[in-house]
């Protein structure tokens, strides 16, 4: 006679023990404030430290049960996006107070609202890769590269640092991109998200090496589906012949195409 029976017998007990134990664990973990918020982190982490329920919280320090520590890693991957991709310190407080989880002192503060305008709006629908048409911006969903052009204090490199901290990537400055031999030129032309700051402020020289270099890049990234931002002062045609090079005069007709297919190149007129 088969001893099948026999065998399982044990087996089920034992997966009747482990069931049993998580309804005991999810039973304790519903006697919890933060429970109710289940992957609202931030609400949760609010109810959690509101009675500070974290001490002597057997879920604490696990960030995959635990809001408050969910809600501090989240931040701290802010924090690394914008640190590891290069994003100037100046844009880097404001954006991380912005983000649920800061912390002053050990102790949760609440974040700050970034203040909206028009480069941060389209800034949000160009990183949410769906059509969008408003009043300030109209997009297919499908731009690989997306100029935002301007005078100064317009906002246009701060919605780029903000697109670093929401989808990771690399910053770059257009000069340092430009130069001979750049050490940034590599790791440049393959960063899923690219920011190149101050288009139009490399030096040309009579070769034309730096606007070609970034051209290059641009055109690289394109052909491999990779998302670029480009921030300048510059316009994109010039209005008269008598008027200093503008984009596509720098960067030529191929990058001018390429805006065209799947690109967007947007003047601001408002800014913070």
């Amino acid at each position: 006679m088969s001893d099948d029976t026999d065998d399982a017998a044990p087996i089920s007990e034992t997966l009747a023990r482990l069931l049993e134990r998580a309804r005991t664990i999810e039973a304790r973990r519903k006697l919890l404030p933060c429970y109710p918020f289940g992957e609202d982190w931030a609400a949760g982490a609010d109810a959690c430290e509101a009675v500070e329920a974290f001490k002597g919280c057997e879920f604490a320090h696990l960030p995959e049960t635990c809001h408050r520590e969910r809600d501090k890693a989240l931040w701290n991957q802010v924090d690394d996006r914008l640190k590891l991709g290069r994003v100037p310190a100046d844009f880097i407080a404001p954006i991380l107070a912005s983000v649920p989880g800061r912390r002053i002192n050990g102790k949760r503060v609440p974040p700050e609202r970034l203040r909206d305008n028009d480069a941060l709006v389209i800034m949000r629908a160009f990183l949410a890769r769906t059509a969008t048409s408003s009043a300030i911006v109209q997009l297919a969903g499908t731009e690989r590269i997306l100029v935002l052009a301007s005078d100064v204090r317009r906002g246009k490199s701060f919605a780029a640092a903000y697109a670093v901290a929401r989808e990771g990537g690399l910053w770059v400055g257009a000069p340092e991109l430009a130069e001979v031999d750049s050490p940034l030129y590599d790791p440049a032309r393959n960063a899923p998200l690219l920011v190149i700051d101050d288009v139009g402020e490399e030096h040309a020289g009579n070769s034309g090496f730096g606007p070609g270099q970034i051209a290059r890049v641009l055109c690289e990234r394109y052909g491999r589906l990779l998302r670029t931002i480009c921030t300048t002062n510059l316009m994109r045609r010039r209005s008269s012949p008598t008027d200093a090079p503008q984009f596509v005069e720098r960067y030529g007709a191929r990058v001018d195409g390429r805006l065209s297919e799947h690109g967007k190149f947007l003047a601001l007129t408002t800014g913070p």
